[in-house]
């Protein structure tokens, strides 16, 4: 079962993955100097094979999380995969947030001011609280897209993975 959820399709292309690379190459230039050229590009096939779907701006946030916790050796793919899971959760944390400024999570709450505020917040933290424990619902991951999907400020997202195998 394919757990990828993306709004429409996207592929890497080569100046994108070029850049990727040549990022990694100067984060961990002992790593790649020690590769032959069909070492190397074994490794520039692969890492498309991997990656090929996701967007530059998701994989670039992926490598920037290698230097971020200062790792010393060129990261796996495992490694790499994790960061990837970070990066999504992110994005995903991002669009929340989107979603809370705009007052989504008011949407049919009912009562005082202040109670509509405390179940504004409890919505909030319960989908907060759910993407920090990599359970997100199914219905709030249907709630995203469908916000993405109804709203024009969110066109950039229609075009970025959202869920990666994380919550589903």
């Amino acid at each position: 079962m394919n757990s990828k959820i993306l709004l429409t399709t996207y592929t890497l292309n080569n100046q994108e993955l070029l850049k990727l690379i040549r990022k990694l190459k100067c984060l961990y230039p002992y790593f790649f100097k020690k590769l032959n050229k069909q070492e190397l590009r074994d490794y520039v096939n692969m890492f498309y094979e991997f990656y090929h779907e996701y967007d530059y701006d998701i994989l670039n946030k992926m490598i920037d999380k290698c230097f971020d916790f200062k790792m010393k050796y060129m990261p796996t793919f495992a490694e790499l995969n994790n960061n990837l899971e970070d990066a999504l959760i992110g994005r995903i944390f991002e669009i929340v947030n989107i979603m809370h400024d705009k007052g989504f999570y008011r949407i049919g709450a009912t009562g005082t001011p202040d109670e509509i505020s405390h179940k504004e917040f409890l919505a909030y933290d319960k989908v907060l609280e759910e993407l920090i424990n990599h359970n997100l619902h199914k219905a709030h991951r249907e709630e995203i897209i469908n916000y993405i999907n109804d709203n024009s400020d969110m066109e950039k997202y229609k075009q970025m993975y959202l869920f990666e195998g994380i919550f589903c």
